[in-house]
């Protein structure tokens, strides 16, 4: 009888370890540095994993930030880890429907300024961004509806004013995201309409976004961003011309009828991300300018730092 609990104990003891050694972990500290291996044990003072390659090691749990379960869609097809892509809801200039989880909040540093972005709950986030001139700056909000399977939606809005340097600028932009996909792959398509004052002449433009993103490895994501402002209707204005009066010996003003054209814009930007850790990325993409019937490419690369706040 003694013989068969121990069998019975050693049985179940092997099929525990079993099931604990099935599930991988992936265990984030505070400085951004990440183990994935199996949890061997825990408590309140530690925790034990085995990472592949390197052995058993012990972790005090006060420089432990998150424990994730690695699950199958963190692999690729090759069997290599690819995980999620830290910065999934933004490529370079548009977002997508994914949420930012609350208190997730980032910057991302640009070469002409900083984007501030913070998470004020799961589902809403508010930011601003500005160039280091403090000009213009534009308020931006956007709230993500929970996801439909891979689906995911989003509206949100920018508020702009060109500030000190340019008083008579201002914009107001609503717009509404949808999206197919997660944070290791995801595209979206963008829509607003945007109004626009510029020295008291108000000019609305339909605005689309098209974003894609998917991570090639551990470390580097592929990104796409383009932006699409879209031709307003052209309208007729009076324009004045100044003729010297003999008689008056003045010049008086002579009207004449215009038509003020305003054309469409697109800017393409296609690029890769440096995943660096899970606190910062770093990416940089090519530039293409289409206007006026011309493609024109920009010389000076789009660079982006990202880091969490």
């Amino acid at each position: 009888m003694k013989l068969i609990k121990l069998l019975i104990c050693l049985v179940l003891g092997f099929a525990a370890r079993s099931q604990q050694d099935s599930t991988a972990y992936r265990v984030v500290l505070q400085d951004g540095t990440e183990f994935m291996g199996h949890i061997i044990s825990q408590d309140a003072r530690e925790l034990l994993i085995r990472v592949d390659g390197r052995g058993e090691l012990y972790i005090p749990q006060y420089v432990i930030k998150e424990i994730a379960v690695v699950v199958p869609d963190d692999y690729n097809q090759n069997g290599a880890y690819v995980g999620e892509d830290v910065f999934a809801t933004r490529y370079f200039i548009t977002t997508n429907g994914l949420n930012i989880p609350r208190g997730e909040h980032y910057v991302q540093w640009n070469l002409y300024g900083p984007d501030f972005q913070f998470a004020v709950t799961d589902r809403l986030g508010i930011g601003v961004m500005t160039s280091w001139l403090a000009m213009p700056i534009v308020f931006n909000a956007k709230y993500a509806f929970p996801s439909r399977g891979k689906f995911n939606f989003a509206v949100g809005g920018l508020l702009g004013t060109g500030s000190w340097g340019a008083p008579d600028w201002a914009m107001a932009l609503p717009f509404a995201t949808v999206g197919y996909g997660n944070r290791k792959t995801n595209v979206a398509i963008s829509a607003g309409y945007g109004a626009f004052l510029v020295d008291n002449d108000k000019v609305n433009h339909p605005m689309t976004g098209l974003g894609f993103l998917t991570k090639l490895s551990k470390r580097f994501s592929l990104v796409f961003d383009g932006f699409f402002v879209l031709p307003a209707k052209s309208e007729w204005q009076t324009g004045y011309n100044y003729v010297w009066n003999p008689t008056t010996q003045t010049n008086d003003p002579v009207p004449f009828e215009f038509k003020k054209e305003h054309p469409g814009l697109a800017v393409i930007v296609p690029g890769l991300r440096w995943n660096v850790s899970s606190e910062k990325a770093f990416q940089f993409g090519f530039s293409g300018i289409y206007a006026n019937g011309a493609f024109m490419e920009v010389p000076i690369p789009m660079v982006q730092w990202f880091r969490k706040l």
